[in-house]
């Protein structure tokens, strides 16, 4: 595992999920520093909101990162209307959505 702060641990799937989405190191730890959290289903998720975009730049728009209780990352990915997805989802919904497969991932 690597960390990608002081606080925050990237799991060997995250690190994975970073390089064959094109995402760094520093937009992570922008995600966590400036992403809204949403807590759900025992994980937090940051989501990056529109209004810090003009601060970092395009590479962290639409920005997820999935963290564990114990501040590991779990996975990263982009979703356009993440917010909105993540707030009305149920755990079956966590589970079984096309959104966070991993073969949307690679689509």
């Amino acid at each position: 595992m690597n960390a990608v702060n002081e606080s925050f641990v990237m799991t060997k799937h995250a690190q994975v999920r970073c390089l064959q989405r094109g995402v760094r190191t520093a937009d992570i730890e922008y995600l966590l520093a400036h992403g809204k959290k949403i807590y759900k289903q025992g994980l937090v998720f940051y989501v990056m909101l529109d209004k810090h975009i003009a601060q970092r730049g395009e590479s962290v728009r639409h920005l997820v990162a999935l963290v564990s209780h114990d501040q590991h990352v779990v996975t990263v990915y982009k979703e356009k209307n993440a917010l909105k997805k993540i707030k009305r989802a149920t755990k079956h919904d966590l589970k079984k959505s096309s959104w966070m497969s991993p073969v949307a991932a690679h689509g």
